[in-house]
């Protein structure tokens, strides 16, 4: 028995409502899904959500007001009223027709399980965009990837975790900005001896953005993870990489770097061909930049 739950802000989950309702049926599985809107202003994915009350097996529900991305996902589980809890981003869609299926058959594997990501070749998100380049360099991993470190490897747009599991760890609902509260869930999961399995299972991404919205957000992500450094600790990269240098004097030379160089490396990451190291460098240079004026 399965929820599949969804939040949304401002994007239309019809297309993937319908999917899984189809899928649902076909297979004979007991199970719910439930798209819950976080104060979307955008009439028209109101309106195509909104149909998601006509699909079988579906509910849509919205809030008025925007509550953020923790408080959202922890408001669907307590709505959930199936012991297993499937968790999907708005802007993810099954790459296989058996996805539903093959989480009913893993729900035994352990109190988590992770399906993983993919990225279409020809899909919104196109070849040689930061999106995708990042997306695939460090999401798009097979369940055998994601096994040798199952907690850091934990992503939150698609994964599937026991209620009474869910009930006791919870998303961080202090993190109301976009950015590492999947992270922080890992790190919890592990701290607390919760079981992790990846399984492959993926949903593809389907995101959008332009590759200046990606930068805008990874801007906002580092500074909620700014706020949050006494939690995550060394489980983040960045940080763990800025106490290293820190160590040698070497943050404030590294944070100054940011003002100076931020718009050249832009101009890479903004084009068809981004690299990776320098979207690296430059998540690296900011957080020192933004602890140097703290």
């Amino acid at each position: 028995m399965l929820s599949f739950l969804i939040p949304t802000y401002n994007l239309s989950c019809k297309a993937l409502a319908k999917e899984l309702s189809q899928q649902i049926s076909a297979s004979k599985i007991e199970a719910e899904v439930i798209v819950m809107d976080d104060g979307s202003t955008n009439a028209d994915s109101l309106a195509d959500n909104a149909c998601i009350d006509s699909f079988e097996h579906c509910r849509f529900i919205r809030n008025n007001k925007n509550i953020g991305r923790s408080r959202i996902r922890n408001k669907l589980a307590e709505t959930a009223q199936f012991p297993t809890l499937v968790f999907l981003d708005a802007d993810v869609f099954p790459t296989h027709g058996d996805f539903v299926s093959y989480y009913a058959k893993a729900s035994c594997m352990a109190d988590t399980v992770c399906g993983g990501m993919k990225y279409r070749l020809d899909g919104p998100v196109k070849i040689g965009k930061l999106r995708y380049v990042v997306g695939c360099d460090s999401e798009s991993q097979t369940a055998d990837s994601r096994s040798k470190a199952p907690y850091k490897c934990f992503i939150s747009s698609n994964f599937m975790v026991k209620k009474n599991i869910f009930e006791k760890v919870q998303f961080d609902e202090s993190l109301f900005k976009y950015g590492y509260e999947d992270v922080l869930f890992g790190k919890c999961l592990e701290e607390n001896a919760i079981s992790i399995a990846h399984i492959d299972n993926a949903v593809f991404h389907d995101n959008g953005e332009n590759s200046s919205d990606f930068l805008s957000k990874t801007r906002a992500a580092t500074e909620n993870l700014l706020l949050i450094e006494d939690k995550l600790g060394d489980y983040s990269r960045i940080i763990k990489t800025y106490r290293k240098i820190d160590a040698f004097k070497m943050s404030t030379l590294v944070g100054m770097l940011f003002p100076v160089m931020h718009k050249p490396m832009e101009l890479n990451l903004l084009s068809n061909k981004p690299s990776h190291f320098i979207f690296n460098i430059y998540k690296l240079s900011y957080f020192c930049h933004l602890k140097r004026k703290a």
